[in-house]
């Protein structure tokens, strides 16, 4: 449902999954008949020594390996596209990072408008 719903108002150029053994080859098959060409990247491959493991952590190694070549929009799975997202679109077209918050009524903000916000909270 969260690309599907993402794909409605942007189009990428590709769609990769970062997939934790929870995502059966049924499971894939079956998304697979949703969503063409979609690929499928194990998260074993982007366990790194030094670094944790599980949660987020090979998602993130992921991204800092496919940003390198290609714009990335790390899209939940508990995201649900119901209009366009101008501000997404902008961003993406300016090459510019972003992160957008969780809780309703908050502003969109750079990356480095989080980072400062986060650095201040240590």
């Amino acid at each position: 449902m969260a690309i599907k719903s993402f794909c409605r108002f942007l189009h990428p150029q590709r769609i990769i999954v970062v997939s934790d053994p929870s995502i059966t080859e049924a499971d894939q098959s079956l998304i697979r008949s949703h969503v063409h060409g979609i690929e499928f990247a194990k998260a074993v491959d982007f366990r790194e020594p030094g670094m944790p493991q599980g949660g987020c952590w090979e998602r993130l190694i992921a991204i800092s390996e496919y940003v390198q070549n290609d714009y990335v929009v790390q899209l939940d799975a508990d995201t649900v596209v119901l209009a366009e997202m101008a501000e997404v679109k902008n961003a993406i077209g300016e090459s510019s990072s972003f992160v957008l918050a969780t809780e309703d009524g908050q502003d969109f903000v750079s990356s480095d408008e989080a980072s400062h916000w986060a650095k201040a909270r240590r």
